[in-house]
């Protein structure tokens, strides 16, 4: 279950669709016990170091 404390993991680009990672990690993680969930968030090459940014400064970001 994502609570406060849940580390993200942002898979990044542009079609999400196409995204297997969470499918394969996310269940391994909830069966490992791991409190992580990867997340696909649609972003293209112009706005990457905005996102970017943005992302580094979550308390709950894996990149912190």
């Amino acid at each position: 279950m994502i609570n406060g404390n849940t580390e993200l993991i942002a898979h990044i680009g542009h079609p999400t669709h196409t995204f297997k990672s969470p499918m394969i990690y996310n269940p391994y993680f909830e069966a490992a016990g791991i409190n992580a969930v990867v997340v696909p968030m649609g972003c293209t090459g112009e706005h990457y170091p905005a996102f970017l940014r943005r992302c580094f400064r979550w308390k709950t970001s894996a990149a912190r």
